[in-house]
């Protein structure tokens, strides 16, 4: 009874019955997903999909390693992201850098 719900591959978002803005992509791609506004990219029913995302908490999930080649653009903000986890990295207003560690946000030196 959902909608709005894609998926390509086989056997992805086969447990969804009402859950409507998903995404899946690739074999078994969040296979036992119930909820709505998931983002599962992986290529088999794992718990913990090579990528994950929730659109309702505006928040992705890398579960593997991360290059990135060029540069890091962090954006600004006037608070810190809620909830935080370690390992988050923040950018206030006065693009002064804060660290996550897990229980406070700690500035880190210039």
């Amino acid at each position: 009874t959902g909608n709005n719900n894609t998926a390509l591959g086989y056997y992805t978002g086969y447990s969804l019955r009402t859950g409507s803005g998903n995404i899946f992509l690739g074999y078994k791609a969040g296979y036992n997903e119930t909820g709505s506004n998931k983002l599962y990219i992986e290529n088999s029913d794992a718990t913990t999909p090579l990528i994950f995302g929730d659109f309702a908490a505006d928040s992705i999930r890398i579960n593997g390693s991360v290059t990135i080649s060029d540069f890091l653009h962090l954006i600004s903000r006037d608070d810190p992201p809620s909830p935080a986890t370690e390992g988050m990295i923040y950018s206030d207003t006065d693009h002064d850098l804060y660290y996550h560690n897990g229980t406070t946000w700690i500035q880190l030196d210039n």
